[in-house]
């Protein structure tokens, strides 16, 4: 090898592009993040835009928004983002935010509006009642249920495995049942999957428990205080409840330390007298601290 194919070889570069290394499927495609920056940019953008069209064509609309985001519509294994998207923003699909009419117009998803209410009246709901009194709970069906809500409730207890008995007939009769009892047949129905997202997580529909869960209130024990979301009151409550649970933390973090440091003293006082049983032993066969150590020279009798 001559003295130019030396000096050519010092003179290579000692840094690789990143330009073929780093992009995969195009030159906005980091192999380190897999597209999920595109992921938000163009969720976020379909999200503003059907809010503003509502009565819109589709087609138009989607033919908008192909438009704008033509520079990001690629992501990890999704060649049309957009198209993907849509598809789990727009249909008759349980969590669908929005449905096509039979003109072709993007309207609201009815059955999901009121399902997304439902659940922020529950979380407030629950927010803002105060449980006092939860031992000796008993539960009852509804005064206002009619006999064919009974007939229902019945059919659906009966389709998700729970076995009816005398305690159902004692309850349709005026009867009661405890918390307990109540929280088991709860449990007992499953919720059923009609689909899955995309990241192929099932999505649950869990109509037959809440409609079960309606059918039921408290008869007696349960005492429960009422708050008006955001209210002086409720704020001192939810104030005294936060300090509560702060002290509960910290007497439960000083018993554990003190739970840890009597384990350590009982160690410590374990292998103390155990070392000292063997100090005892050795002694008492005749052996001394030099006996067994390594490398010691033997004494002559």
């Amino acid at each position: 090898m001559g003295r130019t194919s030396l000096e050519s070889l010092e003179n290579l570069p000692q840094k690789e592009s990143m330009r073929h290394t780093h992009h995969r499927e195009g030159w906005d495609m980091k192999m380190y993040y897999h597209g999920t920056l595109n992921h938000k940019i163009v969720g976020r953008y379909i999200d503003n835009i059907l809010k503003k069209s509502i009565g819109k064509n589709f087609d138009k609309v989607k033919k908008h928004i192909l438009e704008a985001m033509k520079e990001f519509n690629i992501a990890r294994h999704e060649p049309n983002l957009v198209e993907t998207i849509l598809t789990m923003k727009i249909g008759e699909k349980y969590m669908a935010k929005y449905v096509l009419d039979e003109q072709g117009r993007i309207q609201k998803n009815k059955l999901a509006e009121a399902r997304t209410a439902y659940w922020a009246e529950r979380r407030k709901e629950h927010a803002t009642t105060v449980k006092v009194d939860n031992e000796n709970v008993t539960v009852r069906l509804k005064k206002t249920l009619t006999d064919k809500q009974i007939n229902l409730l019945k059919h659906k207890l009966v389709s998700n495995g729970v076995a009816l008995g005398d305690w159902f007939y004692n309850l349709c009769c005026g009867g009661t049942i405890s918390s307990e009892k109540f929280q088991n047949i709860v449990f007992t129905v499953k919720g059923k999957i009609v689909g899955r997202d995309k990241y192929r997580l099932p999505i649950m529909n869990n109509d037959d428990r809440d409609f079960i869960e309606s059918c039921f209130e408290i008869a007696s024990g349960g005492i429960r205080y009422y708050f008006d979301y955001k209210s002086p009151e409720y704020k001192q409550w939810k104030k005294e409840a936060q300090d509560a649970k702060k002290k509960e933390q910290r007497e439960l973090k000083k018993r554990r330390e003190e739970q840890y440091e009597n384990a350590l003293r009982e160690l410590y006082r374990k292998e103390k007298e155990e070392k000292e049983r063997n100090i005892i032993d050795r002694d008492r066969l005749g052996f001394d601290d030099e006996s067994f150590k390594y490398g010691q020279k033997r004494k002559k009798s």
